[in-house]
């Protein structure tokens, strides 16, 4: 799992670290009751901080909407057959070749 990014430039003024990205792995943590996460640290302005939080999220998206292109093209060149997510799901469980 990739650490949450943390900014401390506003450590000394507020106290805490600023969270720049990373908010749903920390809700994750909180759920199963972990007190530690892993995070990186930098020091940044809030602008910085808040570009890098939209470059990291535009990059997620994109490599989402590539595999989704992939996957439509894969189904119109018949290299991908779609089944019910019940088969899929239980050939991964189980290893079937199907």
């Amino acid at each position: 799992m990739n650490p949450i990014r943390v900014n401390d430039k506003f450590i000394e003024v507020t106290g805490f670290y600023e969270r720049i990205c990373g908010e749903g792995r920390l809700l994750a943590h909180q759920q199963i009751d972990k007190k530690h996460v892993m995070a990186e640290v930098v020091t940044c302005t809030r602008k910085e901080a808040l570009l890098g939080s939209l470059e990291i999220a535009i990059e997620a998206a994109g490599i989402a909407l590539l595999a989704r292109c992939r996957s439509v093209d894969h189904l119109q060149r018949g290299l991908l057959r779609r089944q019910p997510l019940g088969s899929i799901h239980r050939q991964r469980q189980f290893g079937n070749a199907g």
